[in-house]
């Protein structure tokens, strides 16, 4: 692949298909699909005013969705058809779980639900009763397994298919501590699906395996973003100082953190340069990507 994707416009947000060599761009223009191999743009259309910028491809690179007012509209990569409309009418959040399965929460309902393509089938979570707003799906041996998070709760679910019949059991729920609280674009798993990061007053980290949680604090800064990079153990965090800058060398209020957490320490990332790029994890290619402008 190239060193590099280029858009039409400036980048507001980059999402990557996990297992596929697909980027979805979002653009001040409108919405590309490229193949980050050739840097070929695969389909594209124009802005959609009433678009709410959430917009993911599904793992295999083949289907993505729109949030809109419209609800949540399922498209083909290839020509940008619809092929299905979900929770007509509202803006719910949605998450692909793998190429066969999504997660959202009806309009119609406070019940969250997995949506079946292969069936058409809406099945109901059952245990949650608090608003969920994201999904994650637990790759590798335990790939048969997923996590919902919502307000300060993480869900771990497993399903079960014979033949069509598809069953969902709670087996797991952690709590955040100390009032922390899940956000939807500050939210992910470590490349290795060992930890789910989230980035709220806090940084708050959920290990998979038992589901055990801890809280790092950073005041006085504040935590705007975080992102994995392709060491499994690390991740990168950016934060803003709301007292200014922290010391007479350092002329901005932003610094940049790389956190360790199987050991608990944290670096401070120098050089005022890579605070004017964002951070994005590129999963097919299990690399950090930095997006400046239309780059």
């Amino acid at each position: 692949p190239k060193p590099y994707i280029l858009g039409d416009e400036y980048i507001r947000n980059a999402s990557f298909a996990s297992n596929a060599g697909v980027s979805l761009l979002r653009t001040n223009k409108g919405l590309q699909i490229i193949d980050i191999a050739t840097n070929n743009i695969i389909f594209k259309e124009s802005q959609n005013k009433d678009s709410y910028g959430t917009d993911y491809l599904s793992p295999n690179g083949r289907l993505f969705y729109i949030a809109n007012q419209q609800g949540i509209e399922i498209k083909s990569s290839e020509n940008g058809a619809l092929l299905t409309t979900l929770s007509p009418n509202s803006g719910a959040y949605f998450s692909w779980i793998n190429s066969r399965f999504g997660f959202y929460c009806p309009q119609s309902s406070n019940s969250p639900v997995v949506v079946d393509f292969a069936t058409g089938e809406e099945i109901k979570l059952r245990g949650i009763d608090r608003g969920v707003i994201k999904a994650f799906p637990i790759q590798g041996a335990l790939n048969n397994q997923f996590i919902v998070i919502g307000g300060r709760h993480a869900y771990k679910y497993e399903f079960t298919i014979n033949s069509n019949n598809v069953t969902l059991d709670l087996i797991e729920e952690a709590a955040l501590k100390d009032g922390n609280s899940f956000a939807f674009n500050a939210s992910s798993l470590t490349q290795d699906g060992k930890y789910l990061f989230s980035a709220g007053r806090d940084l708050s980290i959920i290990k998979v395996d038992d589901f055990s949680t801890q809280t790092i604090g950073f005041t006085p800064y504040r935590i705007q973003t975080v992102v994995g990079t392709n060491n499994p153990d690390e991740i990168i965090i950016k934060t803003y100082n709301p007292e200014g800058s922290a010391s007479v060398t350092q002329q901005r209020p932003e610094q940049l953190f790389l956190y360790s957490i199987p050991n608990s320490t944290i670096s401070p990332i120098t050089g005022e340069e890579s605070l004017n790029y964002r951070f994005v994890h590129i999963a097919p290619l299990s690399s950090l990507g930095l997006i400046r402008d239309s780059k």
